[in-house]
């Protein structure tokens, strides 16, 4: 088990290098620091926090009482951006003139090598409205919007998690429980939905089973049937996604 927890420690480290800064930053402050509570706040509770999270007794208790895969947010209690930030101004202020200006430099520099520049993560991309959802979303859900009332709609995965950010009005069969796999949240409608090819036939009557008023397909997926056999129709489309609407379910609801 003290592998684990080792390991849940090494993942949330990325590089490692913020780990070593913070390392760094920690010794500097057992040997520098003076003042008694800044000792306490910000070296020996972060350590002893530190060994208690990599007890193997620890990581026992959390697995039994609640789901194991939370164990990497107990180490955000860490206060490492608030040490490694205090460290470096404690370093700023040990030197006078144009040192300081060499050392706010090479400061900056370790920073920045440090980390990754976010943005060319392929989950980020620039906004393409106020609301920062893709504009697809927005005009999906603009077609489904029924005033004063909840409609069911169903969803290709890659657009379900920003649905209920636009517009809480429209609701799903199932939300993100399905996409953990460790959580085997199976749903009839998303291993259906996200099939190489789509049987439309069976889809639409799971989809009014489950009181889908809409369904939202991929027009590049593959498909065999037709959604219309179950009372569906063409709706519209945007983005490359068709939306299908059934009147009796949306009556229904």
């Amino acid at each position: 088990m003290q592998d684990t927890a080792f390991s849940v420690w090494q993942n949330i480290s990325g590089s490692g290098m913020l780990l070593a800064l913070y390392v760094c930053a920690v010794i500097f402050l057992f040997y520098t620091e003076k003042e008694t509570y800044k000792r306490i706040l910000l070296v020996y509770l972060p350590l002893f926090w530190i060994g208690v999270l990599l007890l193997p007794f620890t990581y026992n208790v959390v697995a039994e009482v609640m789901d194991v895969e939370v164990y990497y947010r107990f180490f955000w209690m860490l206060p490492v951006t608030l040490v490694i930030a205090y460290t470096a101004v404690q370093v700023y202020h040990m030197y006078q003139g144009k040192h300081r200006a060499l050392v706010a430099l090479g400061l900056t520099l370790v920073m920045v090598l440090s980390g990754d520049f976010v943005y060319n993560n392929w989950r980020y991309s620039k906004a393409e409205n106020a609301f920062h959802v893709p504009q697809t979303v927005v005009e999906l859900c603009d077609m489904m919007h029924a005033k004063g009332r909840e409609v069911l709609a169903l969803f290709p995965e890659e657009l379900m998690q920003y649905v209920r950010q636009y517009d809480s009005t429209i609701c799903l069969p199932y939300g993100r429980n399905v996409l953990v796999e460790d959580w085997n949240m199976n749903h009839p409608l998303y291993e259906m939905m996200e099939a190489e090819v789509v049987d439309c036939d069976a889809l639409g009557e799971a989809a009014v089973t489950y009181h889908c008023a809409y369904v939202v397909l991929r027009e590049a997926r593959e498909t065999i049937g037709d959604l219309t056999a179950s009372g569906y129709v063409l709706k519209g489309s945007f983005g490359g996604y068709q939306v299908y609407y059934n009147d009796e379910v949306f009556h229904d609801l």
